[in-house]
């Protein structure tokens, strides 16, 4: 499995599901989804939850709520693949997205985080301006921090700095914290230019 795609979610059915769907249709290189569910008790949520029957897809759940960052660790330490990309389940992605930012991650090998492209004008649509991207296929650019809604991970780092620090749990500046944590191990930062999703 070249990717594990680490999903924590709660609740949020409709997001969580039209996420998953996205990442299957538009999804060529190997990988497997693990869902981190954070104790969701939200019917809807585990009747989707519980009718995910696909090779491709773990479920890992929680005992307790715990919190994204927390979450987000127990996806790292259920992976072993050789890279791992972190996603908010409110994100939507496009054709080729995965398959971009691994490519661009394999570069140099002090690449170590990934982030896609996630802004675009109002007047267009998702579809259409991942389309316009294509024309940077390859290209990215070096960045400050890895914005924590998407980003690929290289094993290589997780071996070297763990997972997010705890710390900051439930939530926020734990992007910036590993972003500069994996710099000071010698890593990059970067976008792939011809890598969009949605957030």
């Amino acid at each position: 499995m070249a990717c594990d795609i680490n999903i924590p979610v709660f609740k949020q059915k409709k997001y969580t599901q039209e996420c998953v769907e996205r990442k299957k249709k538009n999804t060529a290189v190997g990988y497997r989804i693990i869902i981190v569910d954070d104790r969701s008790n939200d019917p809807e949520m585990l009747l989707y939850l519980n009718s995910l029957k696909d090779d491709n897809i773990m479920i890992a759940r929680n005992k307790e709520n715990l919190g994204w960052v927390k979450s987000v660790n127990r996806g790292f330490a259920e992976s072993k693949a050789e890279y791992v990309c972190v996603m908010n389940n409110d994100t939507l992605v496009t054709d080729g997205w995965l398959d971009e930012m691994i490519a661009v991650a394999k570069k140099d090998p002090n690449i170590g985080l990934v982030n896609p492209e996630w802004e675009k004008p109002d007047r267009i649509s998702i579809e259409d301006y991942a389309r316009k991207l294509k024309k940077f296929t390859g290209e990215f650019i070096e960045t400050d921090w890895a914005r924590g809604f998407c980003f690929l991970v290289k094993r290589e780092v997780i071996n070297r700095i763990g997972g997010l620090d705890e710390a900051y749990s439930p939530g926020y500046y734990d992007d910036c914290d590993y972003s500069v944590r994996a710099i000071k191990a010698g890593f990059r930062p970067v976008r792939a230019k011809a890598s969009y999703v949605y957030h």
